[in-house]
């Protein structure tokens, strides 16, 4: 991910780094680097919460027999919110936790050891978007498309999420 942040998790819960923060207070914290394998797993959980809702949105449409085109949109509305706000919110509200870290163990820091700041949050989060899901919603949206721009789609893709496994913080 592209931001100043950092997953932290209790010593002893994975095969981790050890990094010492010092606070602007000048208070010397010691916290766990989670690895990347703990971090994509959160990623992994956060984002079938994600794609799940939209499909149950999609399905409901459907099983409504719903064929009108601005339901639809009210669909895509709603799915572009879901990816939009998921995180955001979870990370403002739950301190730096998203459900898919919270269940592993894992959050998110500022690089000084404080709670993530609102800014850094809405930072971190539109930086997922475009690396991220503007990309895989081209990529599927555009059905019977140019295989040469599938492929470029996808090597963007797989580049910022290599990211973190050549950082040497796994940012």
């Amino acid at each position: 991910q592209a931001s100043e942040d950092q997953q932290s998790t209790p010593p002893g819960k994975s095969q981790s780094k050890q990094r010492d923060i010092i606070t602007p207070e000048g208070v010397r914290l010691t916290v766990t680097v989670a690895d990347y394998s703990t971090r994509m797993a959160a990623a992994l959980i956060d984002s079938l919460f994600v794609v799940g809702s939209i499909i149950v949105v999609a399905l409901l449409a459907i099983f409504a027999d719903m064929r009108n085109e601005v339901v639809w949109s009210y669909v895509g509305l709603f799915s572009f919110l879901a990816r939009v706000l998921y995180f955001p919110w979870f990370e403002l509200i739950l301190n730096g936790r998203t459900p898919g870290k919270r269940s592993l163990g894992i959050r998110v820091i500022g690089r000084n050891g404080a709670p993530l700041t609102a800014a850094a949050v809405l930072a971190r989060n539109l930086a997922r978007e475009i690396e991220m899901w503007l990309p895989l919603t081209f990529l599927f949206l555009q059905g019977d498309g140019e295989p040469l721009a599938a492929l470029l789609t996808m090597a963007w893709v797989l580049c910022f999420a290599a990211i973190p496994l050549f950082s040497a913080e796994r940012m």
